[in-house]
């Protein structure tokens, strides 16, 4: 999981590979935190599921984070992000792949989750579809190709 501090300072936990010893007690809506024998103070200021945005005060200090799981990370890989405000400029290969169908053409205008191609990875037809309404402005791939992870596919106007 990857936690942006204040909107600079980016933290990485990978809880898959190590493990992180810590003592925590809950009272309400502070955590008291030992770790490495040192002591934190905690205050939870707010939640937000929808937005993965937490704000908190630590040793009396107020910080916001941002958290990204594997899934929001394997989008922005791809070139998607999930504001509403943000029009996603272009696709990108998520895994390395062999392209068996391309089911939209350059300055068509496609609807949010159309498909708009298919490539085959691990033996397993995956959907690629548009995260958004768009034009199609030009598509880098052609079917019967193999392709690499992050190797751009299709570009919107």
């Amino acid at each position: 999981m990857k936690a942006i501090l204040n909107g600079q300072e980016e933290v990485i936990f990978d809880l898959s590979e190590k493990k992180i010893q810590f003592d925590l007690l809950q009272e309400g809506k502070f955590l008291f935190i030992i770790h490495n024998k040192q002591s934190f103070t905690c205050e939870i200021l707010s939640v937000s599921h929808e937005e993965k945005k937490v704000g908190l005060r630590l040793n009396g200090k107020e910080i916001h984070v941002q958290l990204e799981d594997e899934l929001d990370l394997l989008l922005k890989t791809m070139g998607i992000t999930s504001g509403q405000s943000t029009k996603v400029k272009q696709i990108k290969s998520p895994m390395p792949g062999l392209v068996l169908s391309i089911n939209c053409s350059e300055g068509q205008q496609v609807q949010k989750d159309d498909v708009l191609l298919i490539l085959e990875a691990m033996k397993m037809e995956n959907a690629i579809k548009s995260p958004q309404d768009a034009v199609i402005k030009s598509i880098h791939v052609k079917a019967g190709t193999a392709i690499e992870k992050g190797v751009v596919m299709i570009t919107f106007e």
